[in-house]
C-alpha cells in the first residue's frame, strides 16, 4: 500500500474519525484505522464496534494494499505535521509515514481483525 495525500486533507478527515475511536479500546484493533488502498479510492475506516466511519479520502494512489495502524497516535502525528505532501507506505509489517525529510514508522495490525 502506498499513498500521497495533502496534509490539510488528511487532517480533515482525521478529525471525523477522532470522534469514532474508542478512548481505550477493548479489543486492540478497534484503536486502529484502516487504510485500504483500491481501484475505486482510498478508503479510511474507524470503529468503537457501535459506530463506524468509512471516508473516501483525495489521494494519489500509488499502489494497492491496505493496513492498520494506531489511530490515536497516527492522527496526533498529523495534527502537527506541517502543510505539504505526505507519502504513507506499508512495507512488511510497519506504516512509514513521510512529510518532508521526516520519517515516523508504525507498526502495522492485523487487517483480518
Amino acid at each position: 500500500m502506498e499513498i500521497m495525500v495533502k496534509s490539510g486533507v488528511l487532517k480533515k478527515e482525521c478529525e471525523k474519525i477522532e470522534d469514532v475511536l474508542p478512548a481505550k479500546p477493548s479489543i486492540a484493533i478497534t484503536g486502529g484505522i484502516l487504510f485500504d488502498v483500491k481501484e475505486m479510492g482510498c478508503f479510511l475506516t474507524a470503529t468503537d464496534l457501535e459506530n463506524t466511519i468509512r471516508l473516501n479520502i483525495e489521494c494519489e494512489k500509488i499502489k494497492k494494499g491496505s493496513a492498520v495502524i494506531n489511530g490515536k497516535k497516527f492522527i496526533s502525528l498529523i495534527k502537527q505535521l506541517p502543510e505539504a505532501d505526505i507519502k504513507i507506505l506499508k512495507k512488511n509489517n510497519y506504516v512509514d509515514v513521510l512529510c518532508g525529510d521526516a520519517r515516523y514508522t508504525f507498526p502495522s495490525m492485523d487487517e483480518e481483525e
